[in-house]
């Protein structure tokens, strides 16, 4: 029942970010609200092959591009990308 929905409206669904050029940043965005009294937890640093930073640097600049994403600094806190390999081969990035 899903999937047909899913089917029957597939054109009023944003399947990538510069599919939604009216939608205005405050409402599609979101922050890290850190405790400061927590510290953080220093993850361990991921080299990844180099079709997989690729892949990072293509989303990451697509990203950057619709304005989805913006540089911030936060020198103890880092998201790290996590990659999933989809069905065609391309590469996904998620952030984990």
């Amino acid at each position: 029942m899903l999937t047909s929905f899913l089917r029957a409206n597939w054109d009023i669904f944003a399947w990538k970010p510069s599919d939604m050029p009216g939608i205005p940043r405050e409402e599609a965005v979101h922050s890290l609200d850190l405790n400061e009294k927590a510290r953080p937890v220093k993850q361990r640093l991921r080299r990844f092959a180099q079709d997989r930073k690729e892949a990072i640097r293509v989303e990451v600049t697509r990203l950057l591009a619709a304005g989805f994403i913006q540089e911030v600094t936060h020198p103890e806190w880092l998201a790290i990308p996590v990659l999933v390999k989809k069905k065609n081969s391309e590469w996904r990035m998620c952030v984990d």
